[in-house]
C-alpha cells in the first residue's frame, strides 16, 4: 500500500469540518518506499493532504491508474480555475469547435467520487466503490488524447503520471479568491448547503481544514516540480487579464493555432460567455460563475482577514 491515511479523531474539529458534507476525514500521504521511487527533487516536501475518509477506499485505484503518454492533466487546488482551463484545453483538442457545449463541472474530474457521491452516508461502501470503479472504467475507455482534471497534490496523483510523463498543467490562483470561491461553491452546492459563517470558513481554510488543504502545501507540491519539461504552471490572474496564458498552453501542448484563433478562444471561454451558458453547471453549482473576474475578494473579506491572508502566502 503506497498511501498512508491517518484518520482524524478530534471531535471538535470534525464538527467544524462536517459542514463541508463529509463526516470523517483523514490526512493522506505517500509511504517511504513510494517516495523513493518517484522522480522528485531530493528536497521535495511530502506533506499530508486533508481529505474525506472515502479517499482511503479509492487510493489504490488512483495510485495504479494506467496513464497514457498523450494524456493532458489539468490540476489545481479547488476553485483555482480548473473547469475554465479544462474547457480551453478541451476546445484546443477538438479543433476549436465553438458550437459545442461547455464541458460540465464534474466531467473529467478524476477523483470526484470522494466528494460528490453518497455524501450523506460515509458507510455505504458498496455503492461508493461501484461509483469509483465506474468512474475509473470510463477513463480507461475514453479515447486519446484524454483530458483529465484533478485536485490532488502532486505526490497523490497516479504514480505513472511521473514515469509516463503526460502533459501536466497546474493552475495557481490568489488564495483569497480561492477561499471565497470555495465558500460559495459549498454554500450553493445542491446537496451540501454549507452552514456557518464565511469567517468560520476562512478559519478552516487558514488552518488547513478544508478538502485538499493545506492550500500552500498543495501549491508548493507543484512549484517544486516546475522544472520538469512536461509541466506548465499557469497563473489564473494572467489567464484572466490577457491571452498570454492561452498562448502558453497552445505552445506547451504543441498546437499551432494562430493569434486570431486564440483570441476567439479567449472570447468563447470568457466568464461572461460561460456565465450565459452556465446551465452546464447548475445541477451542482447554481452560482458557479458568480464573480466572473480575476479579483473580487475585497467586498467579502474584512481587513483583518485580508491582512492574515497577505501574511500567509506562498
Amino acid at each position: 500500500m503506497s498511501v498512508v491515511c491517518s484518520e482524524i479523531t478530534d471531535s471538535v474539529l470534525l464538527e467544524k469540518v462536517a459542514l463541508y458534507g463529509a463526516k470523517r476525514f483523514v490526512y493522506a500521504n505517500i509511504d517511504a518506499k513510494t517516495r523513493a521511487e518517484l522522480p522528485f527533487p531530493s528536497d521535495y516536501e511530502f506533506l499530508p493532504c486533508f481529505l474525506p475518509k472515502k479517499y482511503e477506499k479509492l487510493s489504490n485505484r488512483i495510485q495504479n491508474f494506467k496513464v497514457r503518454p498523450n494524456d493532458i492533466w489539468v490540476v489545481s487546488f479547488p476553485k483555482a480555475g480548473t473547469t475554465w482551463i479544462y474547457n480551453i484545453v478541451h476546445q484546443m483538442r477538438n479543433n476549436l469547435d465553438f458550437s459545442a457545449n461547455f464541458v460540465p463541472t464534474l466531467y473529467g474530474y478524476f477523483e470526484r467520487a470522494i466528494l460528490f457521491e453518497n455524501q450523506n452516508n460515509d458507510d455505504d461502501f458498496e455503492c461508493f466503490i461501484n461509483e469509483v470503479h465506474k468512474d475509473m472504467d470510463n477513463f480507461d475507455e475514453d479515447i486519446s488524447p484524454r483530458v483529465i482534471k484533478s485536485h490532488l497534490p502532486a505526490h497523490l496523483l497516479p504514480q505513472e503520471v511521473w514515469t509516463v510523463k503526460p502533459k501536466i498543467i497546474y493552475v495557481h490562483r490568489n488564495a483569497k479568491d480561492v477561499s471565497i470561491s470555495m465558500y460559495h461553491m459549498f454554500r450553493n452546492h445542491k446537496y451540501i448547503r454549507l452552514g456557518g459563517s464565511i469567517e468560520e470558513h476562512f478559519e478552516n481554510f487558514l488552518n488547513g481544514h478544508v478538502t485538499y488543504s493545506s492550500y500552500h502545501a498543495h501549491v508548493n507540491s507543484f512549484l517544486q516540480l516546475q522544472q520538469m519539461e512536461n509541466f506548465l504552471l499557469i497563473k489564473y490572474e494572467d489567464m484572466a487579464d490577457s491571452i498570454d496564458g492561452i498562448k502558453k498552453i497552445n505552445d506547451f501542448l504543441d498546437y499551432s493555432y494562430s493569434d486570431n484563433q486564440l483570441i476567439q478562444l479567449a472570447e468563447h471561454c470568457s466568464f461572461d460567455n460561460m456565465r450565459k451558458k452556465q446551465r452546464f453547471n447548475t445541477s451542482f453549482f447554481p452560482n458557479f460563475f458568480r464573480k466572473g473576474k480575476a479579483g473580487g475578494y475585497q467586498d467579502e473579506m474584512s481587513p483583518e482577514y485580508i491582512e492574515r491572508f497577505d501574511q500567509w502566502k506562498v
